[in-house]
């Protein structure tokens, strides 16, 4: 149990949205590492690590993008509420 207050970015390891908002853009637009360093304020080693660090959620994450498998053809079936009487 932690008796301390967490905020929802502290508790997920990640920074503020208003510092990773630049770097997620950066790296979505194939921003140059060094230009990315200097508009963030992070040495290039750190911008290197962010983007890693992003590549794998992305990896991680990206069976949740794609669409349902079905191993067969769902038939329709009727809401239970349908039944009731009223």
């Amino acid at each position: 149990m932690f008796s301390m207050l967490r905020t929802q970015d502290e508790s997920c390891f990640a920074p503020p949205y208003d510092e990773m908002d630049p770097r997620l853009h950066g790296r979505g637009h194939d921003v140059p590492l060094d230009e990315m360093a200097r508009s963030t304020g992070l040495n290039r080693q750190q911008v290197e690590r962010v983007c890693r660090d992003l590549d794998a959620k992305r990896r991680a994450l990206n069976s949740l993008r794609l669409p349902p498998l079905f191993v067969h053809q769902l038939r329709e079936t009727v809401s239970p509420c349908a039944a009731l009487p009223e």
